[in-house]
């Protein structure tokens, strides 16, 4: 699994900044050599709310033999308040086939900024 955020893959000890403001982040989920029923989503670790709706985000499959790569990408602008408090966002892979116990998660830091304002980290 892969967490990529603008253009950049996102490494474990790296933590992902969005300023508040009317800039469109590009957030990818990717699973690589999975199988074809792996689902993607992608969510604020604090308060479980998904990033992803209808209208920001679009889901992309391609298969080769039995092997897939799933991607999940979602452009998301910080236009409310509802990002705020965010600490981390997971990335979450599970097979819907009922036969098949699979779950594989990964998490990435944040760190919301407000312009204006001092952060510290």
């Amino acid at each position: 699994m892969t967490l990529i955020f603008n253009s950049l893959i996102v490494n474990p000890n790296e933590t992902i900044v969005f300023t508040k403001t009317n800039q469109t982040y590009k957030i990818v989920c990717a699973s690589v050599d999975s199988n074809p029923d792996v689902n993607l989503t992608l969510f604020d670790t604090y308060s479980f709310t998904q990033l992803a709706t209808s209208s920001n985000s679009f889901i992309k499959n391609s298969c080769n033999s039995s092997l897939c790569t799933n991607i999940l990408q979602v452009n998301i602008q910080f236009t409310n308040n509802i990002f705020d408090n965010m600490k981390s966002i997971t990335c979450v892979a599970n097979s819907s086939n009922p036969l098949v116990n699979l779950t594989s998660a990964i998490t990435r830091n944040t760190l919301v900024l407000k312009p204006g304002k001092i952060n510290r980290l």
